[in-house]
């Protein structure tokens, strides 16, 4: 659920100074009305950064949520504050009650030659999207950029370590170098806007930071054309992130989760290192029992290779799975009845296929208590 927007009355503007930049490290503080907060980043190997632009894709939908005009103290490439009306009309329209169109007011930077960055990177959490991507533009791609701090919190130091582990050792086995950040970007935002809208500024917010390093910068697409919602990393917005010296894709959109599924089903690093889960338990890497990891599961044994994943059990429990509790939001049913489908078109065990149908119909329990709910409420009618 999104934020709420406060009235016209209470809006209130929201203010970017005291930006630092140093090799490794970049900070800026946020002023909304009394208070003040702070973005900040860091990563290895060290490199020079632009901060200005990385605060400024940040804190462009907060500002929008909060409705008052949007102050930045240092100058911000021409190209993307060119964007900025556009990405404003885009996510106003998405959530036209939420997010408001606002004034801006930065000035553009003079010197916009390409720097020096001449390299391709891809952004990576060793999820299917993210396999996908980096194993069809392999060759072109010089690096790995994995952000911790996005889908686990920065605090859990424990299963982020864990999680970075896996990812460390897939870049490896793919013979790519990794860049690590690290920011709170997240806990910045979920007091401002929901993520599902805004994680797409925040990969942008850090592609931009590194963009004396790389050219060109991969976002890995979560749905096809086909199934577009309002999406925080979305075909339409990522590119207008990009500026005079870094280009950023939306990659993959052409693909189903199925189809890409098939594509690295091939790759043994894919099979090693694969992650989906966020409820990774204490001991592990994937629970195997939520939502997505049934998916993943029965997408990856439909292929024939589960058995030879070493992040999953080797077999999908058929009576777990006809109980999954598949969410009603758009994208979950999207996904799992794309999985029904892949899995029709290539055959697969028709058990299989029947336990992923049962699970999308609707939940036993859930349907009993809504009949007695209407049951009650015909009763109390009469």
């Amino acid at each position: 659920m999104l934020v709420n927007l406060p009235s016209r009355a209470r809006r209130t503007d929201l203010a970017l100074d005291d930006l630092q930049e140093r090799a490794g490290g970049a900070s800026a503080t946020v002023k909304l009305g009394g208070s003040a907060e702070s973005i900040s980043y860091s990563w290895r190997p060290e490199s020079e950064a632009l901060v200005s632009d990385a605060v400024f894709a940040a804190c462009l939908l907060p500002a929008m949520a909060s409705g008052g005009t949007l102050r930045i103290a240092s100058p911000v490439s021409p190209q993307l504050l060119s964007s900025a009306n556009k990405i404003q009309e885009i996510f106003h329209t998405w959530a036209p009650d939420k997010l408001h169109p606002i004034t801006v007011e930065a000035e553009p930077r003079t010197h916009t030659a390409r720097e020096a960055g001449g390299q391709v990177a891809c952004f990576f959490s060793a999820g299917v999207d993210s396999f996908d991507a980096t194993l069809k533009h392999h060759d072109e791609v010089d690096v790995l950029i994995f952000v911790h701090g996005f889908d686990v919190g920065l605090s859990d130091t424990i299963r982020r370590e864990r999680v970075a582990k896996g990812v460390r050792n897939a870049a490896a086995e793919l013979e790519k170098p990794l860049v690590e950040v690290e920011t709170n970007l997240r806990a910045f935002s979920n007091q401002h806007v929901h993520w599902e809208l805004f994680h797409g500024a925040a990969l942008g917010s850090v592609a931009l930071l590194l963009q004396k390093t790389f050219r060109r910068i991969y976002v890995p697409s979560t749905l096809s054309y086909r199934q577009l919602i309002p999406w925080g990393s979305h075909p339409l917005v990522d590119p207008l992130w990009s500026t005079e010296s870094i280009e950023l894709v939306h990659d993959g959109a052409e693909a189903s989760r199925f189809q890409k599924m098939e594509r690295i089903a091939s790759s043994d690093a894919a099979l090693r290192w694969l992650r989906v889960c966020w409820r990774s338990p204490d001991d592990g890497y994937n629970c195997g029992r939520c939502t997505k990891c049934m998916r993943t599961m029965a997408e990856l044994e439909g292929l024939g290779v589960l058995s030879r994943s070493k992040t999953f059990p080797p077999k999908v429990n058929r009576r777990h799975l006809r109980g999954t509790h598949v969410p009603r939001a758009p994208m979950d049913r999207a996904l799992w009845n794309d999985t029904i489908a892949g899995l029709g078109e290539l055959g697969a065990d028709a058990g299989l296929r029947r336990a992923m149908k049962r699970a999308a119909g609707p939940h036993p329990v859930r349907a009993l208590r809504r009949l007695g709910g209407r049951l009650r409420r015909r009763l109390a009618s009469r």
